[in-house]
């Protein structure tokens, strides 16, 4: 592990210090998994600008303005994006409410793929189902999953979602209300005004049926099924899989979520200081390994693994990087 760690460097051709108008914050950075295309990453900013940097060994040679190339997608910050079925093609997600499909080689800022208005708050995550990827899902701030098809969405220029999973992380436990000093609402009330509404901020497919959500209060890791149509129900979302929380803390929102390469197991970056790796080829509802050490005071630290599956990265609140073992070590 010391050996790893002590080779980790960076060469001053390959640093990158921001895009668009301003410096700001860059909010997510994903590879394309399209072979022959590996080598994009698509950055997110506060600006609401995209970037898509070059990271083959050939870009180092060119100059550093000519390895990146950005635009405005949104009026607001973007938080996170996913590539689809094709290299040129990204969605993304912003706190202006809306998502964005785009094609990043004929992009014209006046005129995206498709507008896909659903959600009423900040949309904070999006994933693309992992065969196909032509349908994909949000998560917002305001409680909603929503499922969306870019075919249909291309057609229509301004779409509405194909499937809604509304309230999927609200909570009506009363241990939440009182370590979070909500005032409770009264006990003979129905389930929908009893319910606190979470922000979901994490979505991931585990295969081209099953969606895995998080959220930022109730504990509570979730598999969907995404063939039920949800949004004909008016009942509660009923998950295929809950995966109670494991800790002790009244800190028990999750930032982000991934998984490795066989999808078998799945690391929640929790808000308590702890990441936990559930085996999710079973759906045990104990982790198997918890990894510390780092601080999550904010929904922005993100966590995700190396290639080979081998190492655990995770970023923190207290400006630091941390890298674990998955060995079978827990930290």
């Amino acid at each position: 592990m010391e050996s790893f760690i002590q080779k980790l460097a960076v060469s001053r051709n390959e640093e990158y210090k921001s895009f668009g108008d301003f410096p700001e914050y860059i909010y997510s950075s994903k590879f394309c998994p399209l072979d022959g295309s590996k080598h994009l990453l698509c950055l997110t900013n506060e600006g609401g600008y995209i970037g898509i940097q070059q990271t083959n060994s050939g870009a180092c040679l060119l100059k550093p303005e000519a390895r990146i190339k950005s635009f405005q997608v949104h009026g607001n910050a973007v938080f996170d994006s996913s590539w689809l079925h094709s290299p040129n093609l990204v969605v993304t997600v912003s706190g202006d409410q809306s998502v964005r499909l785009i094609d990043i080689n004929t992009f014209d800022a006046d005129k995206c793929l498709a507008i896909l208005n659903f959600h009423s708050r900040s949309v904070k995550t999006v994933d693309a189902e992992p065969t196909r990827r032509v349908t994909f899902a949000t998560g917002s701030r305001d409680g909603n999953i929503c499922i969306w098809d870019s075919r249909v969405a291309r057609k229509q220029a301004i779409a509405n979602s194909e499937n809604c999973i509304n309230n999927a992380h609200a909570t009506a436990d009363p241990i939440f209300f009182q370590e979070h000093r909500i005032r409770r609402p009264r006990p003979y009330a129905s389930y929908a005004d009893r319910a606190y509404i979470c922000s979901v901020t994490a979505v991931l497919y585990q295969d081209e049926y099953k969606l895995i959500s998080a959220g930022s209060g109730d504990g509570l890791i979730k598999a969907w099924d995404s063939r039920r149509n949800y949004s004909v129900y008016s009942g509660d979302p009923i998950a295929c899989e809950v995966l109670p929380f494991a800790g002790s803390s009244a800190r028990r929102g999750y930032s982000s979520i991934t998984m490795n390469k066989s999808r078998t197991r799945l690391f929640a970056n929790c808000t308590d200081g702890v990441i936990y790796e559930y085996n999710i080829a079973s759906y045990d509802k104990k982790p198997v390994r918890q990894y510390k050490g780092h601080l999550v005071g904010s929904y922005h630290v993100k966590c995700d693994l190396s290639p080979d599956d081998r190492f655990l990265v995770s970023g923190s609140s207290d400006n630091y990087g941390y890298i674990w073992s998955t060995n079978g070590i827990s930290f």
